[in-house]
C-alpha cells in the first residue's frame, strides 16, 4: 500500500514539476517574442511562430508586412511601449489534444500608432477614431494630432507538438480569423475563445 502511495505521489510531483518547467519556458519565450518586435529582431520573432502558418503564408512576404508595420509605411508606423515591463500570465498546460501540449498567455500591450499621411485636428474625427477602436476592445488616447496611444489586452496560444519538433511555438489569438482552423485544432481554438472571454470579463470586473 505504501509503495502504491509513493508511486502516486511521485507521479503527481513529476507532473507538477513538468508543468512548471513548461510554464517557465512559455513565459520566457513570450517576453522574447514581444521584445523581438520592439527591437526589430524579426528573424527571432518569426522563429518563435507556429511553423504551419508558413505553409499558407509566404514567409518572406510576411516578413515584409511585419517590417512595414513596425518600421513604417506610407500610412502609419507602430511602436511597442515598454516591452520589457510587460507582465505575462500563463494558463495551465493542457494535454487533451493527442500528442499536443498547449497553453494560453495573456498580457497587456501598449503601443503608439503614428499616422504619416493624415492628422486628426477635428475633435469629432478624434472621437470617431476612438470609438471605432474602442469597439475592438482597445483603450485609445490621442498624444497629438497624428499619434495615438493604444492599450489592449492580448493573448497568445503556445503549442508544443510534432509540427514544432516538440518545442514551444506561438500564435496570436484572433477570434475573427476563421482560417486558423486550417492549421490549429478546433479544440484548442474553442478553449482559447473561452479562456480569452473569461480573461477579459475578469479584467472588466477588476476595473482594468
Amino acid at each position: 500500500m505504501n509503495k502504491i502511495c509513493f508511486i502516486f505521489i511521485f507521479l503527481i510531483s513529476f507532473a507538477v514539476t513538468a508543468q512548471q518547467k513548461d510554464k517557465e519556458q512559455i513565459l520566457k519565450d513570450s517576453k522574447s517574442f514581444i521584445t523581438a518586435l520592439e527591437k526589430k529582431d524579426y528573424n527571432h520573432f518569426l522563429d518563435l511562430m507556429y511553423p504551419t502558418i508558413f505553409e499558407y503564408v509566404n514567409k518572406e512576404k510576411f516578413l515584409e508586412l511585419i517590417k512595414s508595420v513596425y518600421e513604417g509605411n506610407d500610412e502609419y508606423s507602430i511602436e511597442i511601449i515598454d516591452a520589457e515591463k510587460i507582465k505575462f500570465t500563463a494558463s495551465d498546460v493542457f494535454t487533451d489534444v493527442p500528442e499536443t501540449k498547449y497553453a494560453f498567455v495573456s498580457y497587456p500591450l501598449s503601443m503608439k500608432m503614428i499616422f504619416l499621411d493624415q492628422s486628426f485636428k477635428d475633435e469629432e474625427e478624434k472621437k470617431m477614431m476612438k470609438g471605432l477602436m474602442e469597439l475592438q476592445g482597445m483603450k485609445v488616447e490621442f498624444i497629438n494630432d497624428n499619434t495615438i496611444k493604444i492599450e489592449m489586452q492580448s493573448m497568445t496560444i503556445a503549442i508544443n507538438d510534432k509540427v514544432t519538433g516538440n518545442k514551444w511555438k506561438y500564435l496570436n489569438h484572433e477570434e475573427d480569423n476563421p482560417h486558423r482552423t486550417m492549421f490549429v485544432s478546433a479544440t484548442i481554438l474553442k478553449k482559447a475563445k473561452d479562456y480569452y472571454y473569461d480573461f477579459i470579463l475578469n479584467q472588466k470586473e477588476n476595473g482594468s
